[in-house]
């Protein structure tokens, strides 16, 4: 037998299957939360109702429910829901796949250009990952987002291997044509590795390799523009969503307390989506150490995934796009790259100083970043778990029930109400603010009377996981309380409206 293969990174056999291994273990956590199947909440559910309720072509008008998703994400939507039915695990199938083939593709750009140490450490991040693992599990495009991005760099990296011959030129051209119709922040990605597939052929003089790349961004462009008038033109103004994201948009340079702070919440968001809200002490000095590693090292890598991010941040100082949240999610592989190159770092220096505990600093990284999402994988979190409530409510309706929704809870409702075959003939979808008890009773005073009024709320960010509060406060203006069941985020209040309000 000979000496085992090694790529030009030096990953051999061993490390090839261990990073495999990674990936396997990656697929059945994400496998285990779309298995979970919990309820649709609002965010979910507001985006589906435009799926079921529109045509394939939908997405060209402004989306009901503040909504916003890319042209390609709507439409592969729209083509499961018809083909496997509007379930909720069919609804989640395309964020699976699409996370599944996140890890597979994050493998092998790691073999092209990452030492095993580095790309290990960031694979196991990916595969354990809060962020990934969560929207793996959510019907939204974010992970999506994610595939796009590491499908840009992975077409990026064969091109310039290839030295931008016509053969990657169309390969290139078509790829960020797709990617722009499939993800919103591909464009982005696209802005960022521009400059580095012309850093080579502007070296070298390469006249027709800059033509080529010339008519490359020329596609792109086309490609991004044609979105841009059919779907994103109405986004860009939305009063709903600049006001939503206001805390996401960052001046550039901060010049105050609170914009520096918002730059803190920027990058925290970052780290937070890798490796949960209590990891910040670890992956913050690792990703330092790992750009200063890459800088050295490989700068066309660092300038690869780092101009992406500083491209993010031009729009956001432009009130453009928010740099917070899921909305950053498709840099969460770049972090995860930053944190196994500054992981490599501290082993390569243990290793010269005690070599038998030179992997300590790789398994301890792994294993406190991963911590968050594997809890989520063995107890998997719900959101709004809206659906057993409703069960609840079908088994105990009776003839003449009203039900009046919330307004938050609206798109879950009208989703389930078809599929649990909810029967009330009297349904009030609500429009008021939720903590405004007075707008809640005028919007309630016309089931004035009723013997039995259901109520159905939901809202995951409240402290007690529902408005039950605010809809009290309301209701027991008009009535009395019958029962009450609660669930994670939400809950269900059944009422008499027909007598008095109890005495004090």
């Amino acid at each position: 037998m000979g000496a085992p293969r090694r790529s030009a990174t030096g990953w051999d056999r061993e490390a090839t299957v261990i990073g495999w291994g990674i990936v396997v273990v990656g697929v059945v956590l994400r496998a285990r939360l779309w298995l979970a199947d919990r309820s649709l909440w609002r965010d979910e559910a507001a985006l589906v109702f435009n799926v079921l309720h529109r045509d394939l072509g939908g997405f060209a008008e402004p989306l009901a429910f503040e909504q916003g998703t890319p042209m390609g994400f709507f439409v592969l939507e729209h083509v499961v829901s018809t083909l496997l039915g509007p379930g909720e695990r069919a609804l989640r199938l395309v964020p699976l796949v699409a996370s599944i083939l996140t890890m597979v593709t994050a493998l092998v750009l790691a073999r092209r250009h990452l030492d095993p140490t580095a790309g290990l450490v960031a694979i196991a991040l990916l595969a354990g990952s809060q962020g990934l693992l969560y929207f793996a599990a959510e019907v939204k495009q974010y992970s999506l987002d994610v595939l796009v991005t590491l499908v840009v760099w992975l077409a990026a990296s064969i091109a310039v291997s290839r030295r931008i011959d016509t053969q990657a030129s169309v390969a290139l051209a078509v790829v960020g044509a797709v990617a722009v119709v499939l993800s919103h922040p591909a464009v982005f990605v696209l802005a960022g590795i521009g400059p580095v597939l012309a850093w080579g052929p502007l070296r070298r003089r390469d006249r027709g390799a800059v033509a080529r790349l010339v008519a490359v961004g020329t596609v792109w462009a086309a490609a991004w523009l044609g979105v841009y008038l059919v779907s994103l033109r109405d986004l860009q103004g939305n009063p709903f969503l600049l006001a939503f994201w206001r805390d996401g948009f960052l001046a550039v340079p901060p010049t105050s307390t609170e914009e520096l702070a918002r730059w803190g919440g920027a990058l925290r968001s970052l780290s937070d989506l890798l490796a949960g809200t209590a990891s910040v002490w670890l992956v913050a000095p690792l990703a330092a150490l790992g750009l200063a590693r890459l800088a050295r090292t490989a700068p066309g890598v660092l300038a690869a995934i780092g101009l992406p991010y500083l491209a993010v941040v031009s729009a956001s100082a432009l009130e453009a796009y928010p740099v917070v949240e899921r909305m950053v999610l498709f840099m969460v592989p770049a972090l995860a790259v930053l944190v196994g190159e500054g992981t490599a770092s501290l082993v390569g220096w243990l290793r010269r100083l005690e070599p038998h505990l030179a992997v300590v600093p790789a398994v301890m990284v792994v294993a406190v970043g991963i911590a968050a999402g594997l809890g989520d994988a063995v107890d998997p979190p719900g959101v709004e778990e809206l659906r057993p409530l409703l069960v609840e409510l079908a088994a105990r309706d009776e003839p003449g029930d009203a039900v009046y929704v919330s307004s938050v809870a609206v798109p879950a409702y009208d989703y389930y109400r078809d599929r649990l075959d909810l029967a009330p003939t009297t349904v009030v979808s609500g429009r008021a603010p939720i903590d405004d008890p007075a707008a809640l009773a005028a919007e309630l005073d016309p089931l004035d009377g009723r013997q039995r009024v259901w109520v159905v709320t939901a809202a995951f960010w409240r402290d007690e996981g529902h408005v039950a509060g605010s809809v009290a406060a309301a209701l027991d203006r008009l009535g009395r309380p019958i029962g009450a069941w609660h669930a994670t985020g939400a809950s269900v209040h059944l009422y008499d409206l027909s007598v008095p309000p109890a005495a004090g």
